[in-house]
């Protein structure tokens, strides 16, 4: 009697178990490459979006509001950080009293914002940004989706008198991993 050899149907458990460990063990390898990948993407397009942030403002100019309180006090703001908290200007809004939050209806700088017709840094450029890199309020994110910062210091830049930077990776300032673009300004 002759017995014919049949082509096998399927692999065995034990080849299937070796060809799974070599994918893992090629998965490991790659991955911290791979992250280190993405990492370094997020950094440079950061600074891409930085430069582009900086270039616009450096095209328009920083106006300063200057005004007095009650009390007779010199009080200022800069455009593109209008409420001083040292983020690029989401939206401003031009309804006098919906500024009454940080400033009130009748304040000199509530008049000067209103009259020069500031909405914000995207709205008064007209910067075109990806959905993701624009939140609800309109600040401008990083590609870690935190907003820019924004800080104002002719001496400290002397350059351009202004810094644009992400607080990177960590989110948090003066750590060491921040992105900015200050020495290659416009």
């Amino acid at each position: 009697m002759h017995v014919r050899n049949r082509p096998r149907a399927a692999f065995t458990l034990t080849e299937v178990l070796i060809v799974i460990g070599v994918i893992v063990a090629l998965m490991a390898m790659g991955m911290p490459g791979y992250w280190y990948m993405v990492e370094r993407n997020r950094r440079t397009s950061t600074q891409t979006l930085i430069l582009a942030v900086q270039a616009e403002i450096g095209t328009y100019g920083s106006q300063v509001f200057a005004w007095r309180t009650s009390d007779g006090q010199p009080r200022t703001a800069v455009l593109w950080d209008v409420n001083a908290d040292d983020l690029v200007d989401g939206y401003v809004t031009t309804d006098a009293n919906a500024l009454g939050d940080h400033y009130p209806s009748s304040s000199p700088l509530t008049a000067a914002v209103l009259a020069a017709d500031y909405q914000g840094f995207v709205a008064t450029t007209g910067m075109r940004l990806r959905p993701e890199q624009i939140n609800e309020d309109g600040h401008v994110l990083d590609a870690w989706g935190r907003p820019l910062h924004i800080a104002f210091a002719p001496h400290q830049f002397p350059k351009t008198g202004f810094r644009v930077w992400s607080l990177g990776p960590d989110g948090q300032d003066d750590s060491g991993d921040e992105v900015d673009h200050s020495d290659s300004a416009p």
